[in-house]
């Protein structure tokens, strides 16, 4: 099996999310456990037992440590692998010195949290030899006995459930996030093609009533002119002429009206892209002009192109609660910016979408900013000077 890049833990994401507020849960229940067994001994703590607690509350402070990660992109997730990581030595430490027998099951926490970040691979060179040092901590304990290895197996089962349950369930939700992406990619594309049909249809109608409808009555009116000079008293035949040079004028007037177009109208583009994503993810704020058109389909492609790229970046790597997008027309051209409260950019460099707008808009003779925004979050800026 291919081993899965390092990607943001989406089935961990969020402070309480269902798979946080069940780690959280099973913590205290450990350490309620670990007290209640302690107390019931009525030993005095000893250096083992302190041990052994700060090994817990350090696994549950690299946990929430993980889930608060500063750093954005391929760093933020190669941070959070290590933080993971971390928390092996951590449980223990906590198996060795709190001997109420429960201890173990921060393994199974360690084996979910891998499972959403790292394929199976990573997964067994981890969790492989940290239970055979759970093995030799139990055989100190209990001595080499084969319920020690049945226990060992069993706690090894309940891993690989926990770790199959989390990577289905970020797998799951990997294939949600693109699905609706693909759509309001699709949704946006299908309103820009009806926008440039639409233009298309305009143009091709205003030229049929000019070259058919206003040739013929052209002619007709020519004709009719002929007959009233010949028939002075013919009022029929002089209505008839009224009635052609009204009707020319305003076929013109038509032909006229289609051939001023106005513009794509990009803000339905936009819209239709962010449409699909509401609920799913942050809250998203659209400030669009009512007033911009774009020229050509080219600009309008191009811009919501943007658009859809600093949409990605905010729902993929910044943990944004809140996406604005904003889009005005100015002496200067088009502006078009995408805001989000999320991390910031960090120094991770700019990817391939990044560099392909960029690529794009200097063919346009725009320009594209990307950095921190005021708000902490991350702002893309572009503009696009008139045709």
């Amino acid at each position: 099996m291919r081993e899965r890049s390092p990607i943001h833990p989406t089935a961990f994401r969020g402070a309480l999310s269902p798979l946080n507020v069940a780690a959280y849960l099973t913590w205290a229940v450990l350490a309620w456990s670990a007290a209640h067994a302690f107390v019931r001994s009525g030993r005095a703590l000893d250096a083992q037992v302190l041990l052994g607690a700060a090994g817990s509350l350090a696994v549950l402070a690299l946990f929430v440590w993980r889930d608060r990660s500063g750093a954005s992109g391929a760093a933020r997730a190669v941070r959070q692998q290590r933080l993971i990581v971390a928390q092996i030595p951590c449980a223990l430490l906590a198996c060795w010195g709190l001997r109420d027998g429960l201890q173990p099951i921060l393994l199974v926490l360690v084996a979910a949290q891998l499972a959403a970040v790292r394929g199976p691979r990573a997964i067994v060179a981890w969790l492989l030899p940290a239970n055979l040092a759970l093995g030799v901590i139990l055989a100190m304990r209990y001595g080499w006995r084969v319920d020690v290895a049945i226990s060992l197996a069993a706690m090894a089962g309940f891993q690989a459930f926990a770790a199959l349950c989390a990577g289905y369930a970020a797998a799951a939700e990997r294939a949600r996030d693109a699905a609706l992406q693909a759509q309001a990619q699709l949704q946006a594309a299908q309103v820009l093609l009806a926008e440039g049909a639409r233009g298309d249809e305009r143009l091709r109608l205003s030229r049929e009533l000019h070259d058919v409808a206003g040739h013929k009555l052209t002619a007709l009116k020519l004709h009719l002119a002929l007959a009233v000079r010949h028939h002075a008293g013919d009022e029929t035949l002089q209505l008839c002429r009224q009635l052609a040079d009204e009707l020319l004028q305003e076929v013109r007037a038509v032909v006229g009206t289609l051939r001023r177009d106005e513009g794509i109208d990009l803000r339905s583009a936009i819209a239709a892209l962010a449409l699909p994503l509401a609920g799913a993810g942050p809250r998203i704020e659209l400030r669009l002009d009512e007033q911009v058109h774009v020229a050509d389909l080219q600009r309008a492609q191009t811009l919501l192109r943007c658009a859809q790229e600093g949409l990605t970046n905010a729902l993929r790597h910044s943990g944004a609660r809140r996406v604005r997008i904003g889009l005005r027309d100015d002496a200067g051209g088009l502006e078009l910016c995408v805001e989000d409260d999320g991390r910031g950019p960090g120094d991770a460099a700019p990817g391939h979408g990044l560099t392909g707008m960029r690529e794009r808009l200097a063919a346009l003779g725009g320009r594209l900013d990307f950095g921190p925004a005021a708000s902490g979050g991350t702002l893309l800026r572009v503009r696009v000077p008139p045709p």
